[in-house]
Order: structure tokens, then sequence, then C-alpha cells
């Protein structure tokens, strides 16, 4: 149902009739998350006991969804879900304070949520605890307006230290800051330590492109 103009009488009757019964929902460019829709889309994620991947890139997405995602995995719901998707929203760091648990999630896409910088990896290193985020392998931070090497340093503390233990790729590209001098270096450093991480810094476009 991406970019299909939904309302909250569509969403309402899509999600009643089938929603225990999906898999993977894609919502994207549907700006329909007001603050009446969020909770009537809250109340029925709660019954997709089958829901592998989520969706809801360019849906004009703030904070106040991950504390709602967040308190659906605090209360067991969502086991399935493996995939979420958040990219070109306009999350901010009061939205990652908020996503303390991220259940079974193992892919976690931020891509272009510009407001998440410049304090977002702050807040992450002091609330966020291991243990719900430990099963992430798959993070992409890409065009998040990154640009001061102390904004993304406590993001690589938590990487050099065994936090994140799981995560195998990390997508920054699009961030002005993975051009600083001291960004290099601090990465150089994380490679030894963590071998098996894949640091991404080219944009999926930019990939495709050479690969083509």
């Amino acid at each position: 149902a991406k970019n299909s103009n939904l309302n909250d009488d569509i969403l309402e009757t899509i999600f009643q009739a089938h929603i225990h019964r999906l898999h993977s929902v894609h919502l994207g460019s549907n700006t329909i998350f007001n603050n009446s829709s969020l909770h009537l889309f809250a109340s029925q994620l709660a019954n997709a006991d089958h829901l592998t991947v989520l969706d809801l890139s360019s849906c004009n997405i703030q904070d106040e969804f991950c504390a709602m995602i967040s308190h659906l995995f605090s209360e067991k719901k969502l086991c399935h879900l493996h995939q979420l998707i958040l990219r070109e929203n306009q999350i901010s760091h009061l939205g990652i304070q908020q996503l303390v648990h991220l259940g079974n999630v193992r892919h976690l896409d931020m891509f272009h949520n510009p407001k998440l910088a410049p304090n977002a990896f702050h807040v992450m290193a002091s609330c966020i605890q291991d243990e719900y985020w430990s099963l992430l392998s798959h993070m992409d931070l890409g065009g998040c307006n990154i640009s001061e090497f102390a904004d993304i340093e406590p993001l690589l503390i938590m990487l050099r230290d065994g936090r994140l233990r799981n995560l195998v790729e990390l997508g920054l590209g699009g961030n002005p800051v993975c051009s600083s001098t001291e960004f290099q270096a601090s990465v150089d450093e994380l490679k030894l330590r963590r071998p098996g991480l894949k640091l991404e810094f080219k944009l999926s476009n930019e990939q495709e492109h050479e690969h083509g």
C-alpha cells in the first residue's frame, strides 16, 4: 500500500480484517500518522502475530512512534518482526531515547532522518541497554546530517567496547563526518577490534552505480 493516500478509515478497515495474517506491511509515502491514526495503528499492530517486515519509510514518522513501538516490544508483541524500516522520516534523539526495546529486530533502517543529529548517539549510549538491542545485525544511519565527530563518537565507542555485539553491517553514507581525519582514525581502530563489522560509507544508489 505504498504511496496510496490512505486515510484513517481505510487503514482501520484493512488492519482489522487482515493484520493478524500479514507477514509484511509496506506503507511508504503515506503521510497518515497524526495522533489519532498513530494510536489506531498501535492497537492494530498489537495483533500482528506473524509480521516480519514493517516499512514506514517517508510516512512523516516522529518521536511518538518510537515510544509506541518500543512499548509493544516490551509487552512481547511483534515477536516475529525482524526488519523495521523508518527511513526518510522526522525522528530525533528524543525518539531514540524512547526506543529502549527493539524486540527481535535484526535490521533497523533509519536512513535520512536528519533530525537525529547531533544528540542521538549520546542518548543511545546513556539509555539503551544492550540486551534489548542485542539481536541487531544491520543498521543504516546514512544521510542523517551527522557532521561533527563528537556527535558520532559515542556510537563508535559502543562498537569498540562490545556493545551492539551482533552488529555486522553499519551504513553511514552521506554524513559529512565520514570525511574527517578524526573519524577515519577512529574507524581504523574499530576495524582492528571488530574485523567482522562491515562499515558502509556510500549511499545505496552510489553502490548500484559502481556495480552497474
